[in-house]
């Protein structure tokens, strides 16, 4: 069976809730919407925190974690996602001792979507397999159109299946908390133990996955766009810069956004979005 995790960051780190709840609705559907029933999600969040109507496959459970960062305009880009690393990693970590060590995790992103016939094909498998999704679009709210993305893995932290006792939070608990927080909380650096290029990866033979981007409660968008931060345009902004034009761009039709782009379809709705 798989597992679906997903981590609802504090209240006072969202910059919109009205937009969270849209996204929340919209992944719930996601989940509703599987062609195959073999799965259960947690959703963690601080007591308090409201929700949409949800399936009966989905659970919450609450935990008493502090806001960890803020939209103040004053931290920097390290600082930032150092917070949300061990931030989602605490509730992670919260989440994985009500899943069975049999069982498959996949964590995913509140703001993310996945495809309705990902729990048939993973479930046909064996369970020890690991699964990455090599393939995916991007989607920016509002838009009908989708951006293909290679490699999505790579960006996307709802990309990834693996066997749960395969985490260092049960396979090496001697690498100390703080790695294992942090491997929980940056999906990539399961890469450093678990090589992608190892023979253990097999990718999912589809698009399995919608990564939302450029909305108001996103990270990147805030180092994209918000020139409070008084932040020198490094590296890591003119990447974020340059990604931002691109899909905006390549979203709305122009041929120069460096993107592949294909409609959003009635198909692909439905194959995403279920009934929301």
């Amino acid at each position: 069976m798989i597992h679906f995790i997903v981590p609802i960051r504090h209240p006072d780190t969202v910059r919109d809730p009205a937009h969270q709840m849209v996204c929340l609705r919209q992944l719930f559907a996601s989940f509703d919407n599987q062609t195959s029933k073999r799965w259960r999600a947690i959703v963690v969040t601080n007591e308090g925190q409201v929700l949409p109507d949800r399936p009966d496959n989905l659970v919450v459970q609450t935990v008493e974690l502090p806001a960890t960062h803020h939209e103040s305009g004053s931290i920097s880009k390290t600082e930032m996602y150092e917070a949300i690393r061990a931030d989602k990693g605490a509730r992670i970590a919260a989440a994985m001792s009500h899943i069975g060590p049999d069982d498959q995790v996949m964590i995913v992103d509140d703001d993310d979507l996945i495809h309705r016939d990902l729990v048939h094909f993973v479930d046909h498998h064996p369970p020890e397999r690991f699964w990455y999704v090599a393939e995916g679009d991007f989607w920016e709210n509002g838009s009908n159109r989708l951006g293909k993305m290679d490699d999505i893995f790579q960006n996307c932290g709802s990309s990834l299946i693996v066997p749960r006792n395969c985490y260092a939070m049960f396979e090496e608990p001697h690498l100390g908390r703080d790695y294992v927080i942090n491997e929980l909380g940056s999906h990539r650096l399961i890469f450093d133990r678990k090589p992608i290029g190892s023979g253990i990866w097999s990718a999912i033979p589809f698009r399995a996955v919608i990564y939302r981007v450029q909305h108001s409660n996103a990270s990147l968008t805030r180092f994209a766009r918000d020139t409070r931060t008084g932040m020198r345009a490094g590296p890591f902004l003119s990447r974020a810069r340059a990604l931002a034009r691109g899909v905006r761009k390549g979203l709305r039709g122009d041929p120069r956004g460096g993107v592949g782009v294909w409609p959003l379809t009635a198909k692909i709705r439905n194959a995403f979005f279920g009934k929301d």
